[in-house]
């Protein structure tokens, strides 16, 4: 049998969305949340601490309606709240960055 020869194909297995390794733990004091990707780490510190640790300084996001003024670490959460909030409509919309 000229011509054929085996091929291995190799399977690629995408880890489990609730990998429970978690080997990146928040640094901030009296927290001890743990994460399975460091991204999810970077996010958690910026939503619950107000930025990354060890980071100087973190872009805010300020609510534009009127006597709210509430304040956001991530664009994302801005844009639901306003949605859910103060419904305005497209949730896709570019907002003006504030940094501190």
């Amino acid at each position: 049998m000229a011509g054929s020869q085996n091929v291995v194909t190799p399977v690629i297995r995408r880890r489990s969305r609730n990998c429970s390794v978690k080997n990146f733990w928040c640094q901030y004091e009296d927290c001890n949340k743990a994460f399975g990707r460091k991204d999810h780490l970077v996010r958690h510190q910026r939503q619950k601490h107000g930025k990354p640790f060890g980071v100087d300084s973190q872009e805010v996001y300020t609510c534009y309606h009127d006597k709210c003024a509430k304040t956001f670490y991530t664009l994302a959460t801005l844009e639901r709240h306003l949605y859910m909030i103060h419904n305005s409509g497209n949730r896709h919309r570019v907002f003006i960055i504030y940094r501190c």
